[in-house]
């Protein structure tokens, strides 16, 4: 029993000394690697953030533009409600003076009058 059981024992040892090795030889080789990939992501996120700096300055670029562009068209929408005003104002004016005080005054008004005058000579 004694030579099954020293058997047994070697097994595991060199069973635990080949796990040993392999993940000794597997971290060796790896180690390398580790070293470059912070190295590698560190690179990678300062060319995202350069990127996003300069997406952000010609975003700021495009809103001041734009903040300036609405200023004129805010400029221009004034002037063109200025003029409009002032046209609604002449022609108000216009259509006084061609109508006279009468233009406030419904059409049917205007009617019923005329035949109830018209009425009373034509029976």
């Amino acid at each position: 029993m004694t030579s099954a059981h020293s058997s047994l024992f070697r097994r595991k040892v060199w069973s635990q000394l080949l796990v040993f090795l392999v993940s000794l030889s597997l971290s060796i080789t790896l180690v390398p690697a580790t070293k470059a990939a912070p190295n590698a992501d560190l690179k990678s996120v300062r060319a995202q953030v350069e990127q996003l700096q300069e997406d952000a300055a010609e975003a700021g670029e495009n809103a001041q533009a734009a903040k300036i562009q609405l200023a004129k068209l805010k400029k221009q929408l004034s002037a063109v409600q200025q003029e409009a005003d002032v046209q609604k104002q002449t022609v108000e004016s216009i259509t006084l003076q061609v109508h006279g005080p009468w233009r406030g005054v419904g059409t049917s008004l205007l009617f019923r009058s005329f035949s109830i005058s018209l009425g009373r000579w034509f029976p």
